[in-house]
């Protein structure tokens, strides 16, 4: 497995990780807005654009 392919596995913007996480994208973006970095989800802002870190936001709703 490549950089870039760890990279596209891992991270994700709001669709996909909507998809993801069986949810509408509007629900992650209530979510964020209300909650912060106090939710269930991992997400960075990276040059505007928010990305989800698919990996651990597995592992914080599996250890909940």
């Amino acid at each position: 497995m490549n950089k870039k392919d760890f990279n596209n596995e891992r991270w994700a913007d709001e669709k996909e990780a909507a998809e993801h996480l069986k949810v509408k994208p509007s629900t992650l973006r209530r979510r964020r807005s209300l909650l912060g970095k106090d939710t269930n989800e991992v997400w960075h802002k990276n040059h505007g654009k928010i990305l989800y870190d698919l990996w651990e936001t597995d592992k914080r709703i599996s250890n909940k």
